[in-house]
């Protein structure tokens, strides 16, 4: 069963947007400048993959959800590199139903962007919820020419009405080089009813139908690679206090400084009354932004109206247009706006 109007109580909500969110993936994204600055193909396919397990680990305390943004919404960060460079970060929520979110990274003088555009979905299953992020991501070596496209492995909550509740993430994950024969394949695996250990991964680094180098280990622990030729193993990722460390500095737009459809303005009310553990208050908030994204749904809509001669819309009685430069004529739940073309 799909639950994409469910509405979620608070208290199991984390205190920042999705789009924010998404922003976890590029903690190590020095690890993109490395792979930029390798020359054999196969090397620079394992260190994309080494950048792309590094966004995994980072989990919020609990089970936790993000906020559904707003369409409109968007949210912006950077991190600054050992090597002066910077990396831009900008997100925006481009559909509400279906939620569909949309991503541009870039640090040119570092070598690489990536870009994103991602549906949200999720599933429920009695005692489990899935939710999946359908979607291509790209990843661009520009001093390469190369674009490396990937998914995303889909997240599985266990334990929602009996036992302990989990998170595991599963299926399988491709990603292809456009200007090389290597690929890798990735399989994120959840623990079997008997037996087994939770987070487990395993893959593949193909040319072409070969197999040239094999994964395997936890996603939130120790990752290793092995040589399939001579049988020699290394590290391909570890999730240590270490590497928290490691992870760059992040820095976000000043609250002062933002526009009313930034992520932390947007929801600040809401994040302040969780963090009081005012969940009435929390609750309260909540309600009032997602009535506003129905009113502001429909005044998108009837701008374009205004743009299409002889456009009309029907808009629920209860959404409040104001708009002074079309005329409106208003009979029940019917509004028309008639337009003229120039």
């Amino acid at each position: 069963m799909r639950v994409p109007k469910v509405v979620l109580p608070t208290f199991i909500l984390e205190p920042r947007s999705f789009l924010e969110k998404l922003s976890d993936y590029y903690f190590h994204a020095d690890l993109l400048h490395e792979a930029s600055l390798e020359d054999d193909p196969h090397m620079r396919m394992v260190k994309v993959v080494r950048f792309y397990l590094s966004g995994f680990y980072k989990k919020p305390k609990g089970l936790k959800k993000p906020y559904n943004p707003i369409l409109g919404e968007t949210f912006r960060c950077c991190w600054e590199h050992p090597d002066g460079s910077t990396t831009f970060y900008v997100a925006e929520q481009v559909s509400h139903h279906p939620p569909i979110s949309s991503l541009f990274v870039s640090n040119r003088k570092a070598g690489f962007d990536v870009s994103a555009t991602i549906l949200a979905k999720s599933k429920y299953y009695g005692n489990s919820v899935s939710a999946m992020m359908l979607g291509k991501i790209r990843i661009r070596l520009l001093n390469r020419g190369e674009t490396y496209t990937v998914g995303l492995p889909f997240a599985n909550c266990k334990g929602i009405m009996i036992g302990t509740m989990t998170l595991e993430l599963g299926g399988q994950v491709t990603i292809e080089c456009d200007r090389t024969a290597y690929t890798c394949m990735l399989d994120f695996k959840l623990k079997p009813f008997l037996g087994g250990s939770m987070n487990v991964m395993n893959g593949q680094i193909k040319l072409g139908k070969e197999t040239i180098t094999e994964i395997d280990g936890h996603w939130d622990g120790l990752i290793s690679y092995k040589n399939v030729k001579d049988g020699s193993k290394a590290t391909l990722w570890e999730a240590t206090t270490e590497t928290f460390g490691r992870r760059l500095p992040r820095k976000e737009i000043p609250l002062e400084s933002q526009g009313d459809w930034e992520s932390k303005k947007l929801w600040i009310k809401v994040s302040e009354a969780i963090a009081n553990d005012d969940q009435y208050k929390a609750t309260e908030e909540k309600t009032v932004l997602e009535a506003d994204q129905v009113s502001h749904s429909w005044r998108i809509i009837c701008c374009w109206a205004v743009v299409i001669p002889h456009c009309s819309v029907v808009v629920p009685s209860r959404v409040s247009l104001t708009r002074p430069s079309s005329s409106v004529t208003t009979r029940g739940t019917r509004t028309t706006m008639s337009m003229l073309s120039e």
